[in-house]
């Protein structure tokens, strides 16, 4: 039986950013899913979406069945505040005017096929689509977004942690692979140098600049990026002959195509979030603050993902009271368990950081971790000696400066963690093309999908925008 492998996506021609330079390899050796949690609609013209339409016909070139094609349905974009940051049963209007989920003719929307009726449009309704649909597809291995420069991506990516927090603590047995991936720095925004066969460097992200950390996510160690290499029937000697450069000129609507100088390189990066943590099974109890985001799955979380300064990124997370003289969290498991790594993320913040901490496994064995990193906000603690039989841990915060010491997640594991990905994903570095290095070619490309991308976007889209909101003002709304 072939593994299945899930794509969860913000946009349509995201998921060609995500996975088009291994496309061939999931395809031949597995069941490939598409999950688009939104329609992309930011700009939409007409009662038909034919962004879905486009996103049909490029997976269908990369050899995915309509059927493994999920549209959730949710807005692009929202009126007032994102639906992320929104009540659970607040209803929401999209930009385009939509207020429930909805897809195409041949390929209604996922919440529609489900239960016979289209979602509100709601946070909670958005986190339980997402929750049902992995429940109901089981991948073995997921690809998704992570917190890019764009509201939407961050609300993707944020929500479906959420949502495979709540699976992991209901289902015990369901351990998937999860890798997320930028599709904005070192992609969308990378170096066009597709005739250089160069490999993609990690992008840098202005957001956490203030706290001196290049990448958008500060929790991320830069030494333990997963490489996937480019296929070579994608990396073609000419680029307009590539696989995915096919594809993704089937997306008439959006600049793709445009971009892909900049978006094929000879790998991709990801990033692995483990999802087997001990305390997904565990009670916990705080001596103050809110213990739910210890194990919530989320090292990040944003108060509002429209507005992507540092601020909205700081102190979300458990933080204990400033009059409690204990700040302590307690661990109990339901059985005894083996403990080998901990991962202690701690919160971000501009002003507190904690001096001294300590951990204490079935009161009476300690371990004094001391001053955690401001290098990396995740301290990675793996034990020499794996130690069996523990049936509570207890971490405690000593020395701290500023008022709000704290943790975003907290993670134990039974054995030293590693990602194992599937040798066929992998692929071989001497499996790219040969064509030659050509630095001219490689400026000529550049400068010409460069001016087609501003003539034929840039100011057409910009037009188009100056032309709605004429037409706004005229009619006085």
């Amino acid at each position: 039986m072939k593994r299945k492998v899930a794509i969860v996506v913000p946009h349509q021609d995201d998921e060609l950013i995500m996975m088009g330079a291994f496309a061939d390899r999931l395809v031949k050796n597995s069941e490939v899913y598409v999950i688009f949690s939104t329609n992309g609609d930011y700009d939409l013209q007409s009662e038909e979406n034919y962004r879905l339409f486009e996103a049909t016909n490029a997976l269908k070139l990369l050899g995915i069945r309509t059927d493994n094609i999920v549209f959730c349905g949710y807005g692009d974009n929202w009126q007032g505040i994102h639906i992320y940051n929104s009540k659970d049963d607040e209803e929401k209007e999209s930009v385009c005017g939509k207020r429930e989920t909805y897809a195409t003719v041949n390929n209604s929307d996922y919440h529609f096929k489900k239960y016979g009726r289209h979602a509100l449009y709601t946070r909670n309704n958005y986190l339980c689509d997402l929750k049902d649909v992995i429940r109901d597809i089981r991948p073995d291995l997921i690809f998704c977004v992570d917190c890019d420069n764009h509201p939407d991506h961050i609300a993707t990516s944020l929500l479906f942690e959420e949502a495979l927090g709540e699976i992991l603590k209901e289902d015990r047995d369901y351990r998937p692979i999860l890798l997320k991936r930028f599709l904005y720095d070192g992609a969308w925004f990378g170096k066009s140098d597709y005739y250089l066969k160069r490999a993609t460097i990690i992008g840098k992200n202005p957001r956490f600049k203030k706290l001196q950390y290049e990448i958008a996510n500060p929790y991320y160690d830069k030494n333990e990026v997963i490489s996937i290499n480019t296929s070579k029937y994608i990396y073609a000697q000419k680029m307009e002959d590539s696989l995915i450069f096919k594809a993704a000129k089937e997306y008439k609507s959006q600049p793709l195509y445009l971009k892909m100088q900049r978006v094929l390189n000879t790998n991709s990066l990801f990033w692995w979030r483990p999802t087997d943590n001990l305390l997904y099974n565990a009670k916990i109890s705080v001596s103050s603050g809110e213990k739910s985001y210890l194990n919530d799955f989320k090292i990040l979380d944003c108060k509002n993902v429209k507005q992507d300064s540092i601020d909205n990124f700081c102190d979300i997370g458990w933080i204990p009271k400033e009059d409690d003289t204990e700040k302590t969290i307690c661990i109990q498991f339901d059985r005894e368990v083996s403990v080998e790594e901990i991962r202690i993320y701690e919160m971000l913040s501009l002003s507190s950081h904690i001096l001294e901490c300590e951990l204490v496994f079935n009161n009476d064995i300690y371990m004094q971790i001391g001053k955690l990193s401001l290098k990396s906000r995740c301290k990675r603690i793996v034990l020499d000696k794996k130690l069996n039989g523990i049936r509570q841990i207890d971490f405690r915060i000593v020395r701290y400066k500023g008022k709000k010491p704290g943790l975003s997640e907290l993670e134990v594991f039974s054995e030293k963690q590693k990602c194992n990905i599937f040798p066929w994903l992998q692929g071989h570095g001497n499996e790219l093309g040969n064509f030659k290095i050509s630095f001219v070619r490689n400026f000529v490309c550049a400068w010409k999908y460069n001016i087609l991308y501003l003539f034929k976007f840039k100011l057409y889209f910009g037009w188009r925008k100056i032309k709605k909101i004429a037409l706004r003002c005229i009619k006085g709304e």
